[in-house]
């Protein structure tokens, strides 16, 4: 008889899920799609639902034996995305702007793109004995951590205290 009560609880539940997913679909069918020009406006970070603010960055890096040749960083922010390279002393720039690293029986040239919805991060490598890795991050930022992380230090010594003082309250003498 249990079996039985538990078949049609989930034979409903299934029935109420199935029905809301019909009904938030179709509420979907009457949103318009944002325009790009709309959507660029309000790019530039995530606020959590506790309030919590969040930007992301993209890090894209290339090592060469072990040495940081080429670092671009494209962060969010409330303008758009702002985007920073860093180039090691031994990178030279080639005139139709390419960055190479001569070597051994070649050359290694970094392609680093950024623009347009995508990125970029490759190599093309001629040269030999190369140590060669191309790295791509996502970084969450969070503005204000350190003040946030202090004040989270002190709530958890207020929490601790109060525990500590109604335990010596409430110990039997």
């Amino acid at each position: 008889m249990r079996f039985g009560s538990t078949l049609r609880a989930l034979g409903v539940a299934v029935a109420l899920l199935a029905a809301s997913a019909t009904t938030a679909h179709a509420a979907r069918d009457d949103i318009e799609p944002l325009a790009l020009e709309e959507l660029a406006d309000m790019r530039g970070g995530f606020v959590a639902p506790n309030g919590v603010e969040f930007d992301f960055a993209t890090v894209l890096l290339v090592t060469i034996d072990g040495q940081a040749a080429v670092e671009t960083r494209v962060t969010t922010t409330a303008n758009g995305l702002a985007s920073t390279q860093i180039t090691a002393p031994f990178v030279e720039i080639a005139p139709d702007g390419q960055l190479v690293v001569p070597g051994i029986g070649g050359e290694t040239t970094i392609l680093h793109g950024v623009g347009d919805g995508r990125m970029i991060n490759g190599v093309l490598n001629t040269s030999d004995g190369r140590d060669i890795v191309a790295d791509t991050r996502i970084e969450i930022i969070l503005p204000g951590f350190a003040q946030m992380q202090q004040g989270y230090t002190l709530d958890k010594l207020g929490f601790a205290l109060t525990d500590d003082i109604r335990v010596a309250l409430t110990r039997p003498r």
